[in-house]
């Protein structure tokens, strides 16, 4: 696949949110004050402290997480309590988009693909270079669940309509997130096993009974970021993401 240049422009967008949640996401203060018994208690306390999420707020509250995977993965959590509890659509969509942007907050994996966007935006249609990059998100399997859940009770894995808000990257994110999640649970844990994974991954694409749940989720949220713009396109395209 032939790639085109990408303008500093462009990735000075695509870079504006995520770099500040990068740079966030490495303060020892963060992690240090977390690490205090002073910090444990108000993390335990922070469910308490956080007001009632509703489609209004969420969004908000989810883009305050960055750079705290702690409170990412607890604002997550309550968006999809939720999702859970309405049946209006336009909710339905906001706290969905806002849970997206929780629950990538609360990886290791937006750091990651920040850190090496050079190397996916030129890595030549070499998946090799893209399996061995997020190798260093590490465990990612609870974050796969908060996101296999919004889309469930979102309703979004069977109407993609309701992921027309969300940005490329964040659905980008996602995606990569169940993929990677579905393949180190059934133990495809190197960059040449999970190589492996994607060539039966794209061979069972045409039936739906041969994929897992995580699976037919990230092909619904690759398939939704592949439309959008944005500099993760060819990333999807090498993850066999897009359709």
């Amino acid at each position: 696949m032939k790639r085109t240049k990408i303008g500093r422009n462009v990735l000075i967008l695509f870079g504006g949110g995520l770099f500040c949640m990068a740079l966030l996401g490495s303060c020892d203060a963060i992690t240090g004050f977390f690490s205090t018994s002073w910090g444990s208690n108000l993390e335990r306390d922070l469910g308490r402290l956080l007001p009632k999420i509703t489609a209004k707020n969420a969004a908000d509250l989810a883009n305050d997480t960055a750079g705290d995977p702690k409170r990412a993965k607890l604002v997550a959590e309550k968006i999809l309590e939720a999702l859970k509890n309405t049946t209006d659509p336009a909710e339905k969509a906001a706290l969905l988009n806002a849970g997206l942007i929780a629950a990538n907050n609360a990886s290791n994996l937006i750091t990651v693909m920040m850190r090496n966007i050079d190397a996916f935006s030129n890595s030549t249609g070499n998946v090799e270079t893209v399996l061995e990059k997020v190798q260093a998100a590490g465990d990612v399997t609870a974050n796969a669940d908060i996101i296999s859940g919004l889309l469930t009770a979102s309703g979004a894995d069977t109407d993609s309509t309701l992921l027309a808000g969300a940005s490329q990257d964040n659905l980008a994110l996602a995606a990569i997130t169940l993929l990677l999640a579905d393949a180190q649970e059934q133990d495809y844990e190197t960059a040449a096993d999970q190589k492996d994974y994607l060539d039966e991954f794209e061979a069972k694409k045409g039936d739906a009974s041969q994929l897992t749940d995580k699976q037919k989720g990230a092909i619904v949220l690759g398939v939704a970021a592949g439309k959008k713009d944005g500099v993760l396109k060819d990333v999807l395209d090498d993850l066999k993401l897009t359709g």
